[in-house]
């Protein structure tokens, strides 16, 4: 998909994202990211940052993963653009406008502050939880860092509302969550379908160009509107929620059990080891990315 803007966030002699670390190659930028944004999000989820749960932060949840990598971080981006998803035949997730990312954002989030997460059942909790997570991701506030940071506010959102998600499940499959918000994104507005269109067929002419613009507009827009497939992400956010239920209460167990007094303490991540191992076993794992019928999500995607 053509790019219809310079992205001033690239370093037009390297094609990399411009970086404080001076790495002009793509895959060491994201070996290196991954590394310092793994540490930073560790000590997040120690030390999570405090807030109201509003826009500026989750701007600030930005900030602290990638302040050590990009100038940037912590703020919106301030250009509009696309990126192709092989999930999606080439297509992009219709982001937010650059000027409505505050607004968009700040509707999702009111939103999520509404309801009343601890009276929902799991299966009801899990797929609320699924949209609200998918409708913030799909307005993409920052340039890079997205998936993470997004993942981030939510699980801390969680937490401050009585229940949570393991962490480590999203961690330790992050390019299923990322084809999974990919696949729950997948709505295509009118407008969108419109623009894709005319990028790809040949300007009006007046020689009947017009009318095959319109027809193709309208079979194209049939074929896209809403195709998202929200399924894959609710699986493994509702997964992430009884694997935190179930270690909490472990561990709520053995203290109320005097486990602690008889020299056979576990950590809450022994407790999710075990649990994970379990579940593994009994074939709840996510080794496979969610298939939709386009194909796969490119591994190179930003996260």
């Amino acid at each position: 998909m053509k790019n219809e803007y310079t992205d001033p966030y690239i370093n037009r002699q390297t094609g990399t994202l411009k970086n404080f670390l001076g790495i002009s190659d793509n895959d060491k930028l994201q070996t290196a990211e991954a590394k310092i944004t793994g540490i930073a999000m560790g000590r997040l989820n120690r030390d999570p940052v405090q807030g109201n749960f509003d826009f500026a932060h989750l701007c600030k949840i930005h900030e602290k993963i990638f302040e050590k990598i990009y100038e940037w971080a912590g703020t919106p981006r301030t250009v509009n653009f696309e990126k192709a998803e092989r999930a999606l035949a080439g297509l992009s997730v219709e982001y937010s406008k650059y000027d409505e990312i505050e607004k968009d954002a700040a509707m999702v989030i009111a939103d999520m502050k509404k309801v009343n997460w601890k009276s929902l059942p799991l299966e009801q909790r899990a797929t609320e939880f699924s949209r609200c997570m998918a409708d913030l991701w799909k307005v993409h506030p920052f340039r890079e860092g997205n998936t993470r940071t997004t993942v981030t506010f939510c699980c801390d959102f969680a937490e401050s509302r009585g229940f949570g998600l393991d962490r480590d499940l999203f961690k330790d499959n992050s390019e299923y969550v990322r084809t999974a918000l990919v696949a729950a994104s997948a709505k295509f507005s009118d407008e969108y379908v419109r623009k894709t269109l005319a990028a790809s067929l040949a300007k009006p002419d007046g020689h009947g160009t017009r009318a095959v613009l319109a027809a193709a507009t309208e079979n194209f827009t049939k074929a896209l509107g809403d195709r998202s497939q929200p399924e894959h992400l609710c699986r493994i956010i509702k997964d992430g929620m009884e694997r935190w239920e179930e270690a909490h209460l472990a561990k709520d167990n053995e203290i109320s059990m005097g486990g602690h007094a008889q020299g056979n303490k576990m950590s809450m991540d022994d407790y999710k080891e075990k649990i994970s191992k379990a579940r593994k076993s009994a074939g709840k794992d996510y080794s496979a990315e969610p298939k939709r019928e386009h194909g796969k999500s490119d591994s190179r995607s930003e996260r």
